[in-house]
């Protein structure tokens, strides 16, 4: 079964501080695996503080963390004294069969900090449901405040060939722009969601890996305009095993006999 990968439910606070953000309702793809972002730049230049993005709520979903950073302080905005901080997290929920439209609300959950916000999530098909998840990587940093700054997040271990990447970018920008479409390996990837709304922007990428990648490194060689610092989530999920049915009867395919007219007896002809 080939992977699918859909945008769903999604929201940005853009310039006003919130301490919750509550994406839009979206119906999910049944039997999916569904990968919920959010991304955050703390609101208070009175106080350095490391913040942290709680599990999601929504759907009467089970989430399980996959990956997150940013909980100790470090990853800032240059020339704000005291530092602004940044955070990022992905969970992960299975979608049952008769799926429900329903919002998903993230908590920035710094003592009821406030925080510009983004949020985006997509659901996946094709997956493997017993072991969805290879591996995850977070990573984030400072920027030089311009409009052509860059960022990479490098997996640990090597890429699976038959898995989908995806990625979460979100830069902390002060104006309304889009990181470019990412590269991994020197591949382009496959854009499914965006969101260009300042302070908080985000985008959606995966690509299928063929081996044709030179290494495990995801590059986006421009986060957008006037960024200050970036944070970046990368996960790597695992195919379905193919049905051992399926292959059967496409191994039964390969020979089909073939009667030639005018003759005794049949020959295997492959198709």
């Amino acid at each position: 079964m080939a992977f699918t990968t859909t945008a769903r439910q999604a929201g940005n606070n853009a310039k006003t501080s919130v301490t919750t953000l509550t994406t839009a309702a979206a119906t999910n793809t049944a039997d999916s695996l569904l990968l919920a972002f959010a991304s955050s730049t703390q609101d208070d230049f009175g106080a350095d503080r490391a913040p942290a993005i709680s599990t999601p709520t929504g759907g009467g979903l089970t989430w399980t963390e996959v990956v997150k950073a940013g909980e100790t302080e470090g990853w800032s905005l240059n020339g704000l004294s005291p530092d602004t901080d940044q955070a990022i997290a992905c969970h992960r929920a299975v979608v049952g069969g008769s799926p429900s439209s329903f919002a998903i609300t993230h908590d920035h959950a710094t003592a009821g900090n406030s925080a510009f916000m983004g949020a985006a999530t997509v659901d996946i098909t094709g997956h493997d449901p017993t072991t969805p998840i290879i591996q995850a990587k977070a990573n984030g940093g400072t920027s030089g405040g311009g409009d052509s700054e860059s960022g990479t997040v490098e997996f640990t271990s090597a890429l699976t060939v038959g898995s989908r990447v995806i990625v979460y970018w979100g830069p902390a920008a002060d104006v309304n722009s889009t990181p470019a479409d990412p590269t991994i390996g020197g591949q382009t990837m496959t854009s499914v969601m965006t969101s260009d709304v300042g302070y908080h922007t985000y985008r959606i990428s995966y690509r299928d890996i063929t081996g044709d990648e030179t290494d495990k490194i995801i590059t986006c060689a421009d986060l957008g305009e006037d960024v200050l610092a970036f944070t970046v989530i990368a996960v790597e999920v695992a195919a379905a095993a193919q049905d051992v049915t399926a292959q059967f009867l496409q191994a039964s395919q390969i020979f089909q006999p073939a009667v030639t007219v005018g003759s005794v007896g049949v020959t295997a002809q492959l198709i």
